[in-house]
C-alpha cells in the first residue's frame, strides 16, 4: 500500500496483513475513534481508494465487514455436446452469472442475464438488497412483489386442497379469482385494486351476472387477498373494505318449499320418469325423499358412503364430512 495508507493507519510497522487484521477488531469505544486510527470510517475509505475496492467496508456496530468488495459477473464454464461431431466439448454459459456475499458472509452464485449490462444492473440490485438487510432496513415482502400473480394463486390454490377443501370448491374459488384478475389486468401483487374490482363486478351485472353471483365472486377475491397478508407475502389488503350488495334487490329465483301435495307429484313423477344423468327414477326419487327430510344438497349427498349412515341409532342419522358441508 501507498505513503497515504501507511500514514493513515498510524506508522509502518507491522506487515500490511498484519495491519489489515488489527482493522478487523472491534473497538473499544467506536464513537470515541478518529480517522487516522486503523478502525475508523477515514482509513477505510483511503483503504477502498488506494486498493481498488469495488465497495467501501462497511461498520455494523463495533465490527467492520466487507459485504460485497468481491462481487463479480463471470460466465460459468459448462460441458455440451457439439451437434456436429456429436462429441462433449467445454465452453461457457450463454448467461452471465453472478457472485456476491449475502448479509451473513456466505458466497452465493446465481445465474442472471445474457446480456452483461442488464447482468450488471440485476448482481447490483442483488448486492443493494443484501446491504439493506445488513443495515436492518431489507424489505420483507419484496421477493413476493417481484413473483407474478399467477404463481401466489397456484400456492392459494394449494393451500385450500391442502386444509382439506374439496377439488371443485377449490375450482370454483379459483376461476372467479383469475377471472377478475385476467379482466383487471394484473400481473403482480401491487397490481390489486379495490376500485377495479369494483368496476369489473358492475362490467360483469351489466352483462347479466346476477348480484348474487357477483357477491361469489368479491368473495373469493377477497380470501385470496386476505391470505396474501396472513401468508406474510405482502403487508396490506386494498380489498379488505369491499362489502357485498345487496342480494335482496335482484331476485332471479325466489324459492319456497314445495307444498306437500307439489312433492307427493314429484316423487311419483321421478318413479315413472326415465334415466337423468345415469340415475333410473326410483333411486332418484328416494334421493328426493332423502334430501327432504335432511336438509341435504345434491353434492352434500353424493358425497355419502355407506358409513355415513347410522340407521341403528335412534333417531337414524346421515352426517355428511365437513369438507363437503355448505
Amino acid at each position: 500500500m501507498g505513503n497515504a495508507v501507511r500514514d493513515a493507519i498510524g506508522g509502518t510497522g507491522g506487515t500490511t496483513r498484519q495491519r489489515m487484521a488489527a482493522s478487523a477488531r472491534p473497538a473499544e469505544n467506536a464513537d470515541d475513534l478518529s480517522d487516522t486510527d486503523p478502525r475508523s470510517r477515514g482509513w477505510l475509505e483511503v483503504l477502498a481508494k488506494t486498493s481498488k475496492l469495488s465497495t467501501v467496508p462497511q461498520r455494523r456496530g463495533d465490527q467492520i465487514w466487507r459485504t460485497n468488495e468481491m462481487a463479480s459477473l463471470y460466465k460459468k464454464p459448462v460441458t455440451i455436446t457439439d451437434p456436429k461431431t456429436g462429441k462433449r466439448v467445454k465452453c461457457k454459459s450463454k448467461k452471465w452469472w453472478g457472485r456476491y456475499r449475502t448479509a451473513d458472509g456466505r458466497e452465493k452464485r446465481v445465474p442472471l442475464a445474457a446480456d452483461k449490462m442488464a447482468a450488471q444492473a440485476m448482481l447490483h440490485e442483488l448486492v443493494r438488497q443484501v446491504e439493506r438487510e445488513a443495515a436492518g432496513i431489507a424489505d420483507p415482502f419484496e421477493k413476493h412483489r417481484k413473483r407474478p400473480l399467477k404463481e401466489h394463486i397456484a400456492d392459494w390454490k394449494a393451500y385450500l386442497l391442502n386444509k382439506g377443501n374439496t377439488e371443485k370448491h377449490v375450482g370454483e374459488v379459483e376461476f372467479k379469482v383469475k377471472r377478475i384478475a385476467e379482466a383487471c389486468g394484473w400481473k403482480m401483487i401491487g397490481d390489486l385494486s379495490a376500485g377495479e374490482v369494483i368496476q369489473c363486478l358492475a362490467d360483469l351485472r351489466a352483462g347479466g351476472l346476477a348480484i348474487q353471483t357477483s357477491n361469489h365472486h368479491l368473495r373469493a377475491i377477497k380470501q385470496f387477498s386476505r391470505w396474501l397478508v396472513r401468508d406474510r407475502r405482502t403487508n396490506d389488503d386494498p380489498l379488505a373494505h369491499l362489502s357485498m350488495q345487496n342480494p335482496k334487490l335482484d331476485r332471479r329465483h325466489d324459492r319456497r318449499a314445495l307444498l306437500p301435495d307439489e312433492f307427493d307429484r314429484l316423487i311419483k313423477a321421478a318413479k315413472a320418469g326415465k334415466k337423468i344423468e345415469s340415475i333410473p327414477g326410483a333411486d332418484r326419487a328416494m334421493l328426493y325423499v332423502l334430501a327432504a327430510w335432511t336438509g341435504f344438497r345434491k353434492g352434500e349427498i353424493g358425497s355419502l358412503t355407506p358409513d355415513s349412515f347410522r340407521l341403528d341409532a335412534d333417531p337414524p342419522t346421515a352426517t355428511v364430512a365437513a369438507a363437503y358441508s355448505k
